[in-house]
């Protein structure tokens, strides 16, 4: 073979790897969809179930419900999902050029690390959510296939840096727009006063929750600094002072569970995120003006 055909041979593109990598993130979009569904309704309802919810160990809603499930405000899911996409537009793009080997190795790199990131709070968690551990598979078999092919194809000696460039312009650009989007959809409603949260306190409410929960933590920021008047019980053994035999003696399920007592008796209970209103029927207190 001459030199100009090995050099031809080598810069075409391997299509079963732009194919596996095309299969791979349409796996990956489709999981992540799944757990942004699940992110949400875990939010409005921590007794939601997840079809990979198989005990303490191995459970999907445990680390998609916990204050890692979210970045900048935004949950790691979605993220996944805009990930993936990106993905997607590169493998399809390798289908003609070598060229996008650089993109999907730089994306699916950035990917990886972010993925150690996650595998670190399921240690911290002791907890495994399968599906979340699809997706590091995904993205390291990704990482692998498109690292054969940039050395199959010799395309690294194709204006690499330029490639870098590109691809870490966009990842800014999506980040930029992920937090801008964060930020100007993030609830502007108005402050609510101190009395508001005194008054809860006053009848009866106390808030039972983790520090690790993402709908408590979604809850906190709703109150806003009058959060510091709410009669809150940590019931995670891991968190800040925390008191299990009263959130056993409820007993606490899923957080945030919300009871009203009155002399050491629990007259009503609510599991889940409270809005203002819903805080307001269960407790008598007048809702906050606008």
């Amino acid at each position: 073979m001459s030199e100009s055909q090995e050099n031809h041979t080598r810069n075409e593109p391997i299509n079963w790897v732009g194919k596996t990598l095309f299969f791979l993130s349409i796996l990956g979009i489709i999981t992540s969809i799944y757990l942004t569904y699940n992110h949400y309704s875990l939010i409005s309802d921590p007794q939601t179930l997840s079809f990979c919810d198989l005990g303490s160990v191995f459970n999907c809603s445990k680390v998609n419900s916990s204050e890692y499930s979210e970045f900048l405000g935004t949950p790691v899911a979605l993220l996944g999902i805009i990930f993936f996409s990106l993905v997607l537009y590169y493998s399809r793009k390798s289908y003609k050029s070598v060229h996008y080997y650089q993109h999907l190795i730089i994306t699916l790199g950035f990917g990886f690390i972010f993925s150690l990131y996650l595998i670190y709070a399921e240690f911290v968690l002791k907890t495994i959510c399968i599906l979340c551990t699809l997706l590091h598979l995904i993205i390291l078999s990704g990482l692998v296939f498109s690292i054969y092919a940039l050395i199959k194809t010799k395309s690294w000696k194709q204006k690499f840096f330029g490639q870098y460039l590109k691809s870490a312009s966009w990842a800014i650009i999506i980040v930029v727009l992920i937090i801008s989007y964060t930020f100007f959809t993030a609830p502007t409603g108005p402050r609510v006063p101190n009395t508001f949260t005194q008054c809860l306190t006053e009848a009866g409410l106390v808030e039972y929750g983790s520090y690790t929960c993402s709908a408590c933590l979604a809850q906190k920021k709703l109150l806003g600094p009058a959060f510091k008047y709410i009669n809150y019980i940590e019931c995670n053994p891991s968190g800040p002072n925390p008191d299990m035999v009263r959130c056993r003696k409820v007993p606490v399920e899923f957080t945030p569970t919300w009871t009203v007592e009155k002399n050491g008796t629990i007259t009503n209970k609510k599991v889940g995120y409270l809005t203002l209103q819903q805080l307001s029927i269960l407790s008598g207190c007048e809702v906050p003006k606008e």
